[in-house]
């Protein structure tokens, strides 16, 4: 069976308010940053963010985007 990373994900009327805020106090971002589980994360730098951590379903294994440290996130 194929093991999945559990994301936190906001709801969208958050995501909404978020990005009217940005646009009211003159933010230039207006992305949202979707984080894993803090137990999913890299266990090297502690990232988070689950566009850093792109899953290889072949090897059951996370690439951390930031540090470039490989490992299973189901042995944390």
């Amino acid at each position: 069976m194929a093991r999945r990373m559990v994301a936190m994900r906001l709801p969208e009327r958050t995501i909404a308010r978020l990005k009217a805020l940005a646009e009211k106090h003159g933010s230039q971002s207006d992305a949202v940053i979707e984080l894993v589980d803090a137990a999913f994360g890299c266990p090297k730098c502690g990232n988070r963010e689950m566009d850093n951590l792109p899953w290889n379903e072949e090897f059951d294994t996370v690439t951390c985007g930031k540090c470039g440290h490989t490992y299973d996130p189901s042995e944390a």
